[in-house]
């Protein structure tokens, strides 16, 4: 798993970087996986996006989110990328990107972190 979440985690860092979110977007599934995942798998994959980002030019939510959603597709395992935003305390517009796996978010922080954010658009 890690052999292909490396370059892979790269790739999708350096597009993120770019600012060009439709090429890693070509990469994620069209469609939900066909089962769900075991918590073994999900924490395999959790692990292995925790290592590969570490070499990534863009270690960002997006990044580690699609990163994951790509990896979970590869075991052909059900998975949600969320992206969400919220208004800061500087009155700008935050945005973040997590993934989760029934319900329960595996990818992008605990859930205290995602409360605040809108959820506006989802990949299965």
């Amino acid at each position: 798993m890690l052999a292909f979440a490396i370059p892979c985690g790269f790739l999708i860092g350096l597009a993120v970087r770019m600012g060009r979110f439709e090429m890693v977007h070509r990469f994620l599934p069209n469609g939900p996986g066909k089962s769900q995942a075991t918590a073994r798998e999900v924490t395999i994959v959790q692990r292995a996006v925790r290592r590969a980002i570490r070499l990534s030019p863009s270690k960002t939510c997006l990044s580690q989110a699609s990163l994951g959603k790509i990896l979970m597709n590869l075991l052909d395992r059900q998975s949600v990328l969320h992206v969400g935003v919220r208004l800061g305390e500087d009155n700008t517009v935050r945005a973040h990107a997590w993934l989760s796996v029934r319900g329960i978010t595996m990818v992008g922080g605990p859930d205290a972190k995602i409360a605040p954010f809108r959820q506006i658009a989802e990949f299965v």
